[in-house]
């Protein structure tokens, strides 16, 4: 096992990326705070609790001078590259448009918020006309601060009559965290990743990244980048397949095997990490994932509600003690439209599941 993640050593460990994160009146949220964030940070509740939305809040605390990120998040629900600019008030807790997103949190050891918030075009540019009643918003504000740097900052990207865009970034700040969101439709630009992973490594890497594919699918016999995308060669099979025609499993142990290794990436955002995967591939993705982790800087966040994929998760950390710092649970609840995560250490975590408690709430 040593020899297959060598690859993944060339890391010095680093402080973990996101301390903490609160968040108000955020889609279903109206409020929740969440503390003790470690290294590998998996996040399970009831369907439609929130989990998803916990991780868009903390993709979106990362990106917060970023004026089109707000509607990026909604294409991960879409599942598509388009997302209209109506959908924006699906961020809004209740759908209350006059009410602010407030996210704020600790990443890399400061202190950071952002608040976000729906306007017109006249009040987005500091302009007023009092005898003009819009009854649309066509403008979204992200006003932001973080430690470091001495006053308040705002972006705004807003909408014309016409169709026409127009994004203002504040010149001042420049973010130096990088996050990669993998929603559960496991939809994204791999290829890009991809070519930036064979950038990054030493030579000999993907023979490396086969070895580890081929503990998933022993048929698997090449994996390229060619102008229109990736393709995996299998045994026995004439010509390369597309990825997008290789099954969802595999796209996913790819997808997140290669957005960990990459040394660009500071954060990465998994949803619902169990969608494409079968049961049988369970225990190998998280003997894969921490063993990759734990000689890497970057932080994951995952989220599920499968229980064979956290039973899968009790049994490779009762296999290696070693893993048990670098992993996090959390439970997510709503009661009466109260938020709260309740923590879990790996002895912690064990015990539950041992012990047949619904951790999933």
């Amino acid at each position: 096992m040593a020899k297959v993640f060598a690859i993944f050593n060339n890391m010095n460990d680093i402080t973990n990326c996101i301390k903490n994160i609160s968040v108000d009146n955020f889609r279903g949220i109206q409020h929740l705070e969440i503390d003790g964030f470690s290294k590998i940070n998996l996040i399970a509740g009831k369907n439609n609790v929130g989990k998803s939305t916990i991780l868009e809040a903390l993709f979106l605390l990362i990106g917060m001078s970023n004026p089109e990120l707000p509607n990026v998040v909604n294409t991960f629900r879409l599942r598509s590259n388009i997302a209209n600019w109506d959908h924006l008030r699906y961020l809004f807790y209740n759908m209350d448009l006059d009410s602010k997103i407030q996210l704020t949190g600790v990443v890399k050891n400061e202190n950071r918020s952002v608040d976000i918030s729906l306007q017109n075009l006249y009040n987005a540019y500091g302009q007023s006309n009092s005898s003009t009643k819009m009854q649309n918003f066509d403008s979204i504000k992200l006003t932001f601060m973080r430690d470091g740097f001495p006053s308040q900052m705002s972006s705004v990207l807003s909408i014309f009559p016409d169709g026409r865009m127009n994004r203002q970034i504040d010149p001042v700040y420049m973010e130096n965290t990088l996050a990669r969101f993998i929603p559960a439709s496991h939809e994204n630009d791999l290829g890009v990743e991809f070519s930036q992973f064979l950038k990054n490594q030493k030579n000999g890497n993907r023979d490396v990244l086969l070895q580890i594919l081929r503990k998933f699918d022993a048929n698997i016999s090449s994996i390229d980048m060619l102008n229109d995308g990736l393709y995996v060669g299998f045994e026995n099979v004439n010509g390369l397949v597309p990825l997008a025609f290789a099954g969802d499993g595999l796209k996913l142990f790819l997808n997140v095997l290669i957005s960990v290794a990459n040394s660009n990436n500071d954060v990465i955002f998994i949803d619902e990490i169990d969608n494409g995967l079968h049961y049988s591939s369970y225990t190998l993705f998280w003997k894969s994932l921490i063993e990759m982790e734990r000689n890497n800087k970057t932080q994951l966040f995952l989220t599920t509600h499968n229980s064979e994929m956290l039973c899968a998760l009790r049994d490779v950390l009762k296999e290696n003690t070693t893993y048990h710092p670098l992993v996090r649970f959390f439970s997510v609840s709503n009661f009466k439209n109260e938020m709260h995560a309740y923590k879990y250490d790996a002895d912690e975590f064990i015990a539950a599941i041992d012990s047949d408690v619904e951790i999933r709430r």
